[in-house]
C-alpha cells in the first residue's frame, strides 16, 4: 500500500546512458497501480516503499525494486509497449533490507554553506556506468547539511551541484554504504 511505481526509459543524457523516469503513481490499498499516456516504447517499471523502523530501531527499506522483482537494473526486464497497447498483469514483489542515511555538509569554493544545493546520490552500476542506476537525493538546508534517507547497501556517487548561485559549480564523492 503507498508504494511509488515509476516507469523509467533508458536515454542518453549528456553522452551517458541514464535511466529517465517518464512517469509514476502510488499504490493502492491492494497494491495496484496504473500508469497512463505512455508512448510507445520499451520502459522499466520500478517500486520502492518508505523504510520502517524494526524492534531495535534499525531502518528497514524497500530497495528500489526493477521488474520482475530484482533489485539490480542490470537484471530487470524491459517491458514493450506499442501503440494503443495496454499492458495488465505486472506483479513482483518488493525487496527489503536495512537501510541507512548519507548524510554531510556541502561548502562553497570559499567555504561558505552551499544553500539550496541540489545532492543527488546515484547507484554506481556493476558496469561502471554511474548514471545508470537508481538515484534518489535532497537539498541543503541553510547550513549547507543534508540527508538522503533510505539508502541500501551499495556503492553509490553523490553529486552535489549549486542551484542558486550563479557558478553552477559542483563536485562528487564516492561513497560505500
Amino acid at each position: 500500500v503507498g508504494a511509488t511505481v515509476s516507469v523509467s526509459r533508458l536515454a542518453n543524457v549528456n553522452g551517458r546512458r541514464q535511466l529517465m523516469s517518464i512517469g509514476g503513481d502510488r499504490s493502492d490499498d491492494r497494491g495496484e497501480f496504473r500508469l497512463f499516456d505512455l508512448p510507445p516504447a520499451h520502459y522499466y517499471v520500478h517500486a520502492t516503499l518508505d523504510a520502517r523502523s524494526d524492534s531495535q530501531g534499525a531502518s528497514l527499506g524497500y530497495v528500489p525494486t526493477y521488474y520482475p522483482g530484482t533489485p539490480s537494473h542490470t537484471e530487470a526486464q524491459q517491458l514493450r509497449l506499442r501503440a494503443s497497447e495496454e499492458l495488465t498483469g505486472i506483479v513482483f514483489p518488493l525487496v527489503t533490507t536495512r537501510t541507512s542515511s548519507i548524510s554531510g555538509v556541502v561548502r562553497n569554493n570559499d567555504g561558505t554553506p552551499a544553500l539550496l544545493a541540489m545532492v543527488i546520490v546515484r547507484e554506481r552500476s556493476r558496469d561502471n556506468d554511474p548514471m545508470m542506476g537508481a538515484s534518489s537525493g535532497a537539498v541543503t538546508k541553510p547550513d549547507g547539511s543534508f540527508t538522503v534517507t533510505n539508502v541500501p547497501p551499495g556503492a553509490y556517487i553523490d553529486e552535489a551541484q549549486a542551484i542558486a548561485s550563479e557558478s553552477r559549480a559542483s563536485a562528487t564523492a564516492d561513497v560505500v554504504v
